[in-house]
């Protein structure tokens, strides 16, 4: 019998690093069914404070991943920290992922990133 804590050791996670307008951005998914659950961190967190949900977010799709800047992403000199540059952070990491529909959860600041922008080929 398994209990919630060994669901992290079940889960698979996939991880990989996503070009985006600001740079590569690190992205950890675990697979499952849609929509997605998007997991954005606040500042000055990183995707490490999901560490514990994402695997307990099964059977959905969940990806957590850290905006340009933070945890596991690049660090460029002149790092853009707008809501408007993370949403186009978002739009990439979706779009690399393919994923045209997902549950957005904000934590901290975050909350204030403006919804991805779709280009006319993911509107229905």
């Amino acid at each position: 019998m398994t209990t919630p804590d060994d669901t992290a050791t079940i889960v698979q996670r996939h991880e990989r690093q996503v070009e985006t307008p600001h740079g590569r951005v690190y992205v950890t998914e675990i697979p499952g069914g849609d929509p997605p659950i998007v997991l954005m961190h606040g500042f000055p967190d990183d995707h490490r404070i999901y560490d514990k949900l994402l695997p307990r977010l099964s059977p959905r799709r969940a990806v957590a991943f850290d905006f340009a800047g933070y945890g596991r992403s690049d660090r460029k000199d002149g790092t853009h920290f707008s809501p408007e540059d993370h949403g186009a952070e978002i739009t990439a990491v979706l779009d690399a992922l393919g994923i045209d529909r997902a549950v957005l959860v904000g934590h901290d600041a975050s909350v204030r990133t403006p919804s991805p922008t779709r280009s006319p080929a993911h509107d229905e």
